[in-house]
């Protein structure tokens, strides 16, 4: 009984060791490595909470360490992964605006942990999608159409505003499997599944988009 008490605690702590070690993948100059860190950090990051609610435990501690962990995970490895995909690409100064990355994924974490609101739909851009975006970057240094300073400034200019946004974006979070209550979610899981056949990793940044877009057009139906 103890340890099932713990075992949400204990997948988040996973968590953060991917984020540890993507950060030394990184130092090490391993950085598709460090993406696959951030690759396996939202795998336990999703486990964490859904086996919290399936074990019906929580606690105020879990909390925190799932804050921290994603802080690691998804706020400084994906800042840290950038800055040095830019140096490399001898992009210069900008390489700094990077770190705006890691601190509006700060703001981010905090102003969630004390809004009450954010179950079934999401107040700004989940850090855990923030970093899913950068994690691809390494994968696209290849296509020199997006190795020019000022795309990656206003990339970083435009998701640092998204992570602290006061703009509702869609979790995918079943309250029931309706279609109809949930077709939005229903349209991007769909979308999700043909652009990784037809793309596979390069899909990653485009779903990112179409996750803003789709949750965008679900607001306006609201209205």
């Amino acid at each position: 009984m103890f340890l099932l008490k713990h075992l949400p605690n204990l997948l988040t702590t996973c968590n953060l060791v991917a984020g540890c070690m993507g950060i030394s993948a990184v130092l090490n100059q391993n950085v598709y490595l460090a993406a696959i860190c951030i690759w396996i950090g939202l795998f336990f990051d999703f486990f964490d909470g859904f086996v919290a609610r399936l074990l019906k435990v929580s606690s105020e501690m879990g909390k925190q360490l799932d804050s921290l962990a994603d802080m690691t995970t998804f706020g400084i490895l994906p800042s840290v992964l950038l800055f040095t995909e830019m140096k490399e690409l001898s992009l210069g100064n900008t390489a700094y605006t990077a770190f705006l990355l890691a601190i509006f994924s700060a703001w981010r974490l905090a102003k969630f942990n004390i809004d009450i609101y954010q179950t079934y739909e999401f107040r700004g851009l989940p850090t855990p999608a923030n970093a899913l975006f950068w994690s691809v970057m390494p994968f696209l240094k290849s296509y020199t159409y997006f190795v020019e300073s000022w795309i990656f400034v206003a990339l970083c200019i435009l998701f640092s505003y998204l992570l602290v946004a006061n703009i509702p974006l869609m979790a995918l979070k079943f309250q029931n499997y309706s279609f109809k209550e949930n077709l939005f979610r229903y349209i991007f899981l769909f979308l999700c599944l043909v652009m990784f056949l037809v793309l596979q990793v390069l899909a990653i940044p485009f779903i990112i988009l179409i996750y803003i877009l789709i949750s965008f057009i679900a607001n306006l139906q609201k209205l």
